[in-house]
């Protein structure tokens, strides 16, 4: 082989300094290390500081300790807004894993336009909240709502939806999975690219039929996203709050309080800094707890293949 020249051998060196030195590294994560820690970091060190005082941002915290968690504790108004969550992330969790799949095994099935629909269903995801939000109180709507016109061609009564405290979560989470069905048939459908077509034309082979190869091939190698997704959309359900917000405002009768409104009443509307603060730790601890159970319940029926 020939010589090296010598140009190659100084670059290849400077490539090496370059990514071996650890300050250079430091560094370029630098930006993003000062971000994490103005914005994510420190408002939590604080929330949790603020959480053992009273607070009503007109005087000076109070050291109180375990008061606030003690109140909490003893308070029905957040035991009730812990069980409305929960209604409402099973709820969403169970329809939004469900939909997405089924939406995505159709659009992988269909031979044409298959980049139309993959994008069609994503588009609500990427709008906003707050607007869309809005746009289905019309929806919702007991008079002239196009839910309840759909229905009423079928001489059906609809209910009144977020008037009624039977059917204001069930609204909110149908509002909920319309949003963010794009990102879970997105999920979805780039887990089905990677079951071999191999695997799946056996089993017809052998005689599985539709169902059998779903249930028997499809299915089990898809362990690994439905597991990502449960996650992702666990976590994504218990942090709702703006369509509860701007839907219903947390009514009627407390039909909508989820912890996060919950924990907006009491810090912005009572101005129990100190109390919400507290009601703020819940989530994260219900969160980290409801993670750490899927790790390790569902995380072991996980198939990652070879």
């Amino acid at each position: 082989m020939g010589r090296v020249p010598a140009t190659a051998r100084g670059a290849r060196l400077h490539l090496r300094t370059w990514r071996d030195d650890p300050w250079l590294a430091l560094g370029l994560c630098l930006p993003a290390l000062l971000i994490l820690l103005i914005f994510h970091v420190a408002p939590a060190l604080f929330v949790f500081y603020i959480s053992f005082t009273r607070w009503n941002l007109g005087t000076n915290p109070v050291w109180i300790g375990l008061q606030n968690f003690s109140d909490m504790l003893r308070s029905p108004d957040f035991w009730h807004s812990l069980r409305v969550t929960a209604e409402f992330t099973v709820g969403n969790v169970v329809l939004s894993l469900a939909l997405a799949l089924a939406v995505a095994l159709l659009i992988t099935a269909v031979v044409r336009g298959r980049a139309f629909y993959r994008s069609a269903y994503f588009v609500p995801n990427v709008t906003p909240l707050v607007s869309t939000s809005v746009a289905w109180l019309w929806v919702f709507d007991p008079g002239h709502g196009l839910i309840n016109s759909i229905l009423g061609l079928f001489h059906i009564t609809g209910p009144q939806w977020l008037g009624s405290t039977a059917w204001a979560i069930p609204a909110v989470t149908l509002f909920s999975v319309w949003h963010d069905l794009g990102f879970g048939v997105v999920l979805f459908l780039a887990g089905l690219t990677g079951v071999p077509r191999e695997l799946q034309e056996a089993a017809q082979v052998d005689g599985a039929g539709t169902w059998g190869v779903f249930r028997h091939v499809t299915w089990p190698l898809l362990t690994p996203v439905t597991f990502l997704f449960l996650i992702l959309a666990t976590v994504a359900s218990l942090r709702t709050f703006t369509q509860v917000y701007t839907l219903a405002q947390g009514g009627p009768v407390n039909a909508t309080t989820v912890t996060t409104y919950y924990i907006y009443e009491q810090a912005f509307q009572f101005f129990h800094f100190g109390y919400g603060s507290a009601v703020s730790v819940a989530p994260f601890l219900i969160i980290a707890a409801v993670v750490a159970i899927q790790f390790r319940v569902a995380g072991r029926r996980v198939f990652y293949g070879r």
